[in-house]
């Protein structure tokens, strides 16, 4: 699989944790899957409702109910989830692995600070994550 995310799109994502920084920033990602592309048309920032914000994140329900409803709307899907992570940590921390649970999403990861971004999508089946291709248009 191949994340697609358009310029505008990559710089909103790094905006949003910009923003948060030093907690982690959070939020949903919604578009086309199209053969082995998944092709990311819109983002939805959450407040990061986690007690521990510097090391977790939750989205917020009523973000994740809104993503849903209006992708419904377009015919969209929901292609995953992004966060923020410490500079250099580009891979999914424990964390993640034990909260992960939307089988087949893709889980991008943006560093704080230097601004990469990873992409890994969820087995749900295996407990494990994947790396997936990042293209950036």
């Amino acid at each position: 699989m191949t994340l697609i995310l358009k310029r505008e799109i990559y710089n909103e994502i790094v905006e949003h944790v910009k923003q948060e920084e030093p907690y982690e920033a959070c939020g949903i990602l919604v578009g086309k899957i199209h053969n082995d592309k998944r092709i990311v048309l819109k983002i939805y920032k959450s407040k990061n409702i986690s007690k521990n914000p510097l090391s977790s994140y939750i989205i917020d329900f009523d973000t994740l109910r809104k993503a849903i409803v209006e992708a419904d709307k377009k015919r969209w899907e929901i292609i995953g989830f992004y966060h923020s992570h410490p500079p250099k940590l580009l891979r999914p921390s424990l964390i993640d692995i034990s909260k992960a649970n939307w089988h087949n999403a893709s889980y991008v990861i943006v560093t704080m600070y230097e601004y990469e971004i990873s992409s890994w999508v969820w087995n749900d089946d295996e407990k494990k994550f994947y790396r997936e291709d990042v293209i950036i248009l």
